[in-house]
């Protein structure tokens, strides 16, 4: 799957926070020679966590992104913790 919209859990330590995100799996292309190949895949997207949480998961040492059955780590890229809404960058492995 490229793309995920819909519920996921913020993983904080043993604490564990509702959300809602929208993500995409993105390919980078490699030029080699005169041919273009699949490069290094990244993911990243928009998370939303109730207001009440957003420093909570803002200050977190290493939040964790579960969808499922599968968890990824990730990086706050941006956003507003007063309002619980965030730009994400994973790391590793996608959670979709």
């Amino acid at each position: 799957m490229k793309s995920y919209t819909g519920p996921a859990t913020v993983l904080i330590n043993a604490r564990e926070i509702d959300a809602e995100v929208d993500m995409r799996q993105r390919t980078e292309s490699v030029q080699v020679g005169s041919d273009s190949v699949p490069g290094p895949t990244s993911w990243d997207g928009r998370l939303t966590v109730p207001r009440k949480d957003g420093w909570a998961v803002e200050s977190a040492a290493r939040p964790h992104l579960l969808i499922g059955d599968r968890a990824g780590s990730f990086l706050i890229s941006g956003g507003d913790p007063g309002s619980g809404e965030f730009s994400i960058q994973g790391s590793g492995e996608k959670p979709f």
